[in-house]
C-alpha cells in the first residue's frame, strides 16, 4: 500500500486512470479526478461525481447463491417409540 488508508475505506484494486469510472461492487461511485494507482486511498482527493447514464431495474447485477444442505444430524438417543428427543412425537 502506497499510504494509510483509514479503517472502512476504499482502496483501489487496480490502477484507474483519470476520468474513468470507479465501481464499488459493481456500481458507479464516483470518476477518478486524477490517476489512481493501485493500492492508493480512494476518496474525496481523486474521486469526484459525474453525469452517466443510469440504469433504475433492481438488482440487474445479483447473482444466485450456491446453498448447500447440511446433512441432518442429532446427537442423542432415538427412544424405542421413536421419540427424539425427549417430548416430541414420533419420528417417522
Amino acid at each position: 500500500m502506497r499510504e494509510a488508508v483509514p479503517r472502512g475505506h476504499k482502496v483501489a484494486t487496480r490502477a484507474i486512470a483519470a476520468g474513468e469510472p470507479v465501481r464499488r461492487y459493481g456500481q458507479i461511485i464516483g470518476f477518478a479526478t486524477r490517476d489512481i494507482a493501485k493500492g492508493d486511498h480512494v476518496h474525496t482527493q481523486n474521486l469526484a461525481m459525474g453525469e452517466f447514464e443510469r440504469e433504475y431495474a433492481f438488482s440487474t447485477l445479483a447473482t444466485p447463491t450456491e446453498y448447500v444442505q447440511p446433512p441432518a444430524t442429532f446427537e442423542g438417543i432415538r427412544r424405542e417409540d421413536g421419540r427424539w428427543p425427549p417430548g416430541t412425537t414420533s419420528a417417522s
